[in-house]
């Protein structure tokens, strides 16, 4: 691109003693280009041939200490990322931020790393409604208080709602139908549970095992996972390593994290709803 003032200005005058065609031919300049420059010439002179960035003017957001403050503040407590920090700016303070600006602020203060972009090797899924499907699975034997325990972990596969977190000594099916029993007493009943293979789940000796009978007369169907593939599972697995990584570190009970998880967290698989808000307010299948 032509670049230089005296260039342009030599085609400048050579388009007004002669025609603009002329001057297009002779210097191989659109003659769109040479009207604009024209135009400008007319207007502002010279100084009007000054060559001008193109990019778009996107003032930088100015932020004001108080705002600092708490974005930092709650980059430190809740280990949030930029997307994830605007949206709670946005739904506690009604503060609307581009993740770009709070980004910066992060890397200036030197609280976030550039990550590379891991690419998907899967194609993740989800059901349409809250109800149609849970997603269940024990974590453990893991060690809390001096005392060896198992987790039961039940979450809602269109909302992502933390159904129930349960720990206890033994993953057995008293527990599992104690737990079950209960949740579908305050929910509802899903259309559909699905498990891995383990022994509480299902009979490794043929039959069925107490879980698979009590789906099948409570009207519920039950999905299992294929063997060795705990990516069929994949949310609940990740809610499995999402608690244990925040939850000490929060401070927080199981109980209490459980509230916060569903009411206040925002999930990026859900553009950054909480997962109460899907699924308290989505039209539930009821039975």
């Amino acid at each position: 691109m032509i670049s230089s003032v005296t260039l342009r200005e030599q085609i400048v005058q050579l388009a007004l003693k002669r025609s603009v065609s002329e001057a297009a031919v002779i210097y191989s300049v659109a003659r769109s280009t040479i009207y604009r420059w024209l135009k400008a010439y007319t207007a502002l002179g010279r100084a009007g041939l000054v060559p001008r960035s193109t990019a778009p003017l996107r003032p930088r957001t100015v932020l004001h200490q108080h705002l600092i403050r708490k974005i930092l503040a709650l980059r430190r407590r809740y280990h949030y990322g930029p997307v994830r920090l605007v949206a709670v700016l946005a739904r506690r303070q009604g503060v609307s931020l581009s993740h770009m600006t709070v980004y910066r602020l992060l890397k200036r203060e030197g609280l976030i790393r550039p990550q590379r972009q891991r690419r998907r090797r899967y194609r993740a899924w989800s059901r349409e409604r809250p109800n149609e499907l849970w997603q269940l699975d024990f974590k453990g034997p893991y060690w809390r208080g001096g005392r060896r325990v198992w987790r039961l972990d039940v979450i809602d596969d269109a909302s992502r709602y933390l159904l129930a977190s349960v720990e206890c000594e033994s993953a057995s099916s008293k527990m599992l139908l104690e737990t079950m029993r209960r949740l579908v007493t305050k929910y509802g009943r899903p259309l559909q549970v699905l498990t891995d293979n383990g022994a509480v789940f299902a009979s490794v000796r043929g039959g069925l095992s107490a879980f698979q009978q009590w789906c099948i007369t409570t009207g519920i169907q039950h999905i299992r996972a294929r063997r060795c593939h705990p990516q069929t599972l994949g949310k609940v697995e990740r809610v499995h390593r999402t608690i244990d990584e925040e939850m000490g570190r929060l401070g927080l009970c199981l109980e209490e994290y459980l509230e916060y998880y569903n009411k206040e967290r925002p999930h990026t698989s859900l553009l950054n709803r909480v997962p109460g808000e899907l699924y308290w307010s989505a039209r539930r299948i009821e039975r």
